[in-house]
C-alpha cells in the first residue's frame, strides 16, 4: 500500500528466527520471506513506473494536439 501511495521507503523488521526475536517477533519477517517481499516490491515498482510512463506519454500527446 505504501508504494502505491508514493512512499519513498518502507521499514521492515527482519530476523533469522522471528520466534526468537527479542522484540516484535510476530511482525518480523525471516530472511526468505523478506527476499520474496522485496521481489514483489521490485515487480510492483516496475509496473508502477511503466504505468506512469504510459500515462505521461498520453498526457504529452494530448498536450501536443
Amino acid at each position: 500500500a505504501g508504494l502505491i501511495a508514493g512512499a519513498d521507503g518502507i521499514m521492515v523488521e527482519v530476523h533469522p528466527n522471528p520466534k526468537k526475536a527479542l522484540s516484535d517477533g510476530l511482525q518480523t519477517l525471516d530472511f526468505p520471506r523478506f527476499q520474496e517481499m522485496m521481489e514483489e516490491f521490485h515487480n510492483l515498482c516496475q509496473y508502477l513506473n511503466k504505468a506512469e510512463e504510459q500515462r505521461s506519454s498520453r498526457t504529452m500527446r494530448g498536450a501536443a494536439s
